[in-house]
């Protein structure tokens, strides 16, 4: 991360994302969020905010699942059918 960042205090709407963005990856992955937060530093989606902010959040999960080779939690979808 950049030194200017990081010096910078983060604004609540910054931290909400963040933490929104976390809890999605915890429902996309099924990891706890204690080994969720060492696998995608705080850091990492700080500066991730700036270019995923805008996006829908299950893209932005999924594009930070595949920046960071993280696993899809097997989901049990019933047909309808």
């Amino acid at each position: 991360m950049r030194p200017e960042l990081r010096k910078q205090p983060v604004s609540f709407r910054v931290a909400g994302w963040i933490g929104f963005t976390y809890r999605q990856l915890q429902i996309e992955t099924g990891i706890q969020s204690r080994d969720l937060w060492e696998k995608v530093p705080f850091d990492n989606l700080l500066c991730a905010w700036f270019g995923l902010h805008t996006v829908d959040e299950v893209i932005a999960a999924e594009i930070i699942i595949a920046d960071f080779q993280l696993p899809y939690k097997v989901r049990n979808i019933e047909s309808s059918i």
